[in-house]
């Protein structure tokens, strides 16, 4: 379904550049045919409307999204080297990775007022078999353990901590007694490339704003 929009907008981006749709590339080819995509927005300054799912968006949604969160208005929007979105605002040195569009914003922020609710739920019923000493879990809980406390400990929200504890707790007393849920956990996370995760100084630049977090980098 994305494909299809993505071919639909570029053809209409193309219209409007040309006078004629002078792009008939297969659906199927969908990194080439995103490149185009990308190619032709930054050509149009990102002017031009997204239609997705009935509901239009432009370029005055994003700045409001950011204005709110960041104090800042996008200047451009571009793809990354590797993958993904950067986001360049207005007197801030760093972009900021992704393209936090107001309406997938929207929806995710529906999702994060709903999960707590369904943690809570979950953690309500499984409280009487988690254990109080993470000793008694196995080794790989274990440390999933520890991080989730570290994630708690630099939490300074209330809140928030009880989130993150619910959270942990409920992962870990999963994994510990199901086997083959623990097992391909483990399998998974041990592929995980560090380098890839930890912040760098593009990442601080917005982590810094945010003074409900010790942040470890800073200790």
């Amino acid at each position: 379904m994305f494909e299809k929009e993505l071919k639909d907008l570029l053809n209409e981006l193309t219209l409007k550049e040309t006078g004629k749709k002078d792009y008939d590339l297969a659906i199927g080819d969908f990194e080439a045919l995103k490149e185009k995509v990308l190619k032709k927005f930054e050509r149009a300054n990102y002017k031009e409307k997204i239609q997705e799912d009935g509901e239009v968006f432009t370029e005055e949604g994003f700045q409001e999204y950011l204005k709110k969160h960041h104090g800042a208005v996008i200047e451009k929007i571009k793809p990354g080297n590797n993958s993904g979105f950067l986001t360049f605002l207005k007197g801030l040195t760093f972009p900021m990775k992704g393209f936090p569009d107001k309406k997938s914003t929207k929806a995710v922020g529906l999702m994060k007022r709903i999960i707590p609710f369904a943690f809570e739920v979950m953690y309500n019923r499984l409280k009487p078999v988690i254990p109080e000493d993470p000793n008694e879990y196995s080794k790989s809980v274990r440390e999933l353990y520890r991080v989730f406390s570290l994630l708690i400990k630099r939490e300074s929200n209330e809140t928030m901590k009880r989130k993150w504890q619910e959270m942990r707790d409920i992962i870990c007393i999963i994994l510990e007694k199901d086997l083959a849920y623990r097992l391909r956990m483990q399998d998974v996370l041990s592929e995980i490339n560090l380098d890839e995760i930890r912040l760098d100084e593009g990442d601080k630049q917005f982590a810094n704003e945010n003074e409900s977090y010790k942040w470890g980098y800073k200790n």
